[in-house]
C-alpha cells in the first residue's frame, strides 16, 4: 500500500517527479491539486499522515524493501538468494556497486531516494499550509499543532535516513520553494554531514513542538500506535540520538561523536519498544517475514524450509562469537570460499536452549533456532553464505501484532556505549548486563570485560574472552537483530567491522546525474566510499 506515492507534490521539481512517476508507477492525474489541498484541512492532514510510510516501506518493506538487502550486506542475516540484489551486495570479495539506471536491482538505491523525498514533500506541503496561518480543523477540533509537529517529525526522520543511506543529498525544507525556477536551479547536493545536521535540527524542533502542545496521533498514522505528544517528543529524541551515532562512517568519526549529548537524548527518548502494529493488507514487514520464513509443519520448521529461495538465516558473524567450541575461529581462519555451516555450542540461551538436545541438533534458543538442513541455499553461490541458524524471535510474526522497529534495549546499549566512551565503564557494564543476564542467561560483565572461563561469551577471533567493548558489540548485534536492518550496517561501519569493500553509503541514483549536473560515479569494492 503506497498511497503516499500518489501524493507526491514536486519532490525535487519536475525532474525528480518524472523519475518517481516512472519507477513507482505514479501517474500525474493522481497528484492532488495543490490549490485544493490549501483549502481542505482533511486533505492536508491526510498528506501529513502519509509522510511516515515511506520510511517503513523501505526499511521493512511490505513486499520487498531495502532492509533485507542491507541486512545481508552487513552480515546480520545471510542468503544465497539473488532477489533484490542480496547476492550482489553480500558476496565476497565485495563488488563495485552497479549504479547504472538499467541495473536490474537498481531499486536498492533508487527506490528509497524517490520514496523518501516524496514523504518529505508531503510533510513540507503540510508545514507550508499551517505556517501560512491556516488551521487544520478536523470535526470541529483544531488539530493544527498535531499536524505541524508530526510533519516536522517526518521531515526530520526522512532527512536523517537519507543522510545515513547516501553519501550526499538535497536539503529540502518547507521554506524551499521548488516552484521557483531560480530556487530549483540553485538547489545543490550537500555532503551527508550537512544533511545530518539539518535533520538533527528538524528532529529537535519536532520534539519541542510536541512538548509544547497536547495531542494524540490517530493510530493510523504510525499503524496501531496512538502516540501522545509526549510519546512523539520522546521518539524524536530517540531518532536524534541514533542519528548522531549512526552517521559515523568510520571508527574515528564514531569516536568523535558528542557522547554526552547522545546520553542525554537517550534519557529523553523512548521508555519502551517502538513497535508499529502489523495488519494484513495494511502493514507488514518483508524483512521480518523472510528472516523467519518456514512453512508450518513441525518437520519444515525444524528444517527451516521456506518453500522458496527468498530465505534468510543468521550470519555466523552475528552469532559466531557466542561459540565455545573453537569452530567459529576455525571458520574465520579459512579462505572465504572454503567456509560452510557448522553447529556451534553456547551458554547464551538466546541461541541455544537448555535441556537435553534432540538427536538432530541443539535445543532452539529464545531468539534463534537450529536448522537441520541447507534447504533453500545454493552451494554454487558460495557455501560461506550458509548457516545452521535462523532468527525466530517473533515466532514467524511479520504482519500482525507488534513489529519492533526500535527495541528499548538498543537505546540502553547506545547509552552504554556513550558511558564507555566518556569513561564510565562500570555504568556501561550495568546496562549491558540488563539483557545479557535476563535474556542470555550469561554471567555479568564488569568494567574489566567478560569474566575469564572456557565458556566465556563473546570470544574474539583468536578465541580469547572479549573485552567490555566486545561484549557491547556482541550484545548489540544479538538484541537488535530483526528490528531495524540498517543498524547492523551503521554499527559495522562505525566500529570498523564491515568486510573490506562494503559500501559505507550508497551513491545517489544514476538517473539523477543529469538533473544534478554531476558526472556519473559509484562506490564500493575497490573504490572510495568503501570499508577499508
Amino acid at each position: 500500500m503506497k498511497n503516499y506515492s500518489r501524493l507526491v507534490v514536486g519532490a525535487l521539481g519536475a525532474a525528480l517527479l518524472a523519475g518517481a512517476c516512472q519507477d513507482l508507477e505514479v501517474t500525474n492525474p493522481n497528484q492532488p491539486d495543490v490549490q485544493r489541498i490549501l483549502l481542505d484541512p482533511s486533505d492536508v492532514q491526510a498528506l501529513v499522515a502519509s509522510a511516515w510510510r515511506p520510511y517503513w516501506d523501505n526499511n521493512q518493506g511490505n513486499t520487498s524493501g531495502t532492509g533485507i538487502v542491507i541486512s545481508a550486506m552487513a552480515d546480520e542475516f545471510t542468503a544465497t538468494s539473488a532477489n533484490f540484489g542480496v547476492l550482489d551486495l553480500s558476496s565476497e570479495p565485495r563488488a563495485i556497486f552497479n549504479n547504472d539506471p538499467a541495473y536490474a536491482n537498481r531499486f536498492v538505491n533508487q527506490g528509497p531516494w524517490y520514496d523518501w523525498y516524496g514523504g518529505i514533500s508531503n510533510a513540507n506541503a503540510g508545514l507550508r499550509y499551517v505556517n501560512a496561518g491556516n488551521h487544520v480543523d478536523i470535526g470541529g477540533v483544531d488539530q493544527t499543532a498535531r499536524t505541524r509537529a508530526f510533519a516536522k517529525f517526518a521531515q526530520g526522520l526522512l532527512h536523517a535516513t537519507i543522510s545515513l543511506y547516501y553519501d550526499r543529498a538535497y536539503i529540502v525544507s518547507e521554506g524551499t520553494d521548488l516552484n521557483d525556477p531560480k530556487v530549483l536551479a540553485a538547489l545543490q547536493l550537500k555532503p551527508y554531514t550537512e544533511v545530518r545536521d539539518s535533520a538533527l535540527a528538524m528532529l529537535r524542533e519536532a520534539a519541542t513542538l510536541s512538548s509544547q502542545n497536547t495531542f494524540t496521533l490517530p493510530a493510523t498514522w504510525i499503524n496501531g500506535l496512538a502516540l501522545t505528544n509526549t510519546d512523539l517528543a520522546r521518539l524524536a529524541n530517540t531518532y536524534a540520538a541514533r542519528l548522531m551515532v549512526y552517521s559515523a562512517r568510520s571508527s574515528a568519526e564514531r569516536k568523535a561523536v558528542n557522547w554526552a549529548a547522545v546520553a542525554q537524548l537517550v534519557d529523553a527518548g523512548i521508555t519502551a519498544d517502538h513497535a508499529p502494529v502489523g495488519e494484513v493488507n495494511v502493514l507488514s514487514s518483508a524483512y521480518k517475514q523472510y528472516s523467519q520464513f518456514s512453512t508450518n509443519t513441525p518437520a519444515a520448521q525444524r528444517q527451516c524450509n521456506a518453500g522458496t529461495t527468498i530465505h534468510y538465516r543468521a550470519d555466523y558473524k552475528l552469532i559466531g562469537p557466542a561459540d565455545t567450541t573453537g569452530q567459529y575461529q576455525q571458520w574465520l581462519a579459512k579462505p572465504v570460499d572454503q567456509r560452510t555451516r557448522f553447529t556451534l555450542h553456547t551458554p547464551d540461551r538466546r541461541i541455544e536452549g537448555a535441556g537435553t538436545p534432540p538427536a538432530d541438533g541443539p535445543v532452539n534458543g529464545s531468539y534463534f533456532r537450529y536448522c537441520t538442513t541447507d534447504i533453500n541455499f545454493t552451494p554454487s553461490r558460495g557455501t560461506y553464505h550458509f548457516s545452521a541458524y535462523q532468527w525466530f524471535r517473533l515466532g514467524g510474526r511479520y504482519r500482525d501484532g507488534a513489529l519492533p522497529l526500535i527495541f528499548k534495549t538498543e537505546m540502553d546499549l547506545l547509552k552504554a556505549e556513550a558511558l564507555l566512551e566518556t569513561g564510565n565503564a562500570a555504568g556501561a557494564a550495568a546496562l549491558i548486563n540488563l539483557s545479557r543476564q535476563a535474556q542470555g542467561k550469561l554471567p555479568a560483565v564488569t568494567a574489566a570485560g567478560v569474566p575469564e572461563s572456557r565458556s566465556c561469551v563473546p570470544k574474539t577471533a583468536t578465541g580469547a574472552c572479549g573485552s567490555l567493548r566486545d561484549a557491547l558489540m556482541y550484545e548489540k548485534g544479538i538484541e537488535v537483530a530483526g528490528s531495524d536492518p540498517y543498524v547492523r550496517w551503521f554499527d559495522g561501519r562505525g566500529w570498523g567491522l564491515l568486510p573490506k569493500g562494503t559500501l559505507l553509503h550508497f551513491p545517489i541514483p544514476g538517473r539523477e546525474f543529469a538533473a544534478a549536473g554531476i558526472e556519473s560515479y559509484t562506490l564500493g569494492g575497490s573504490l572510495p566510499g568503501s570499508a577499508p
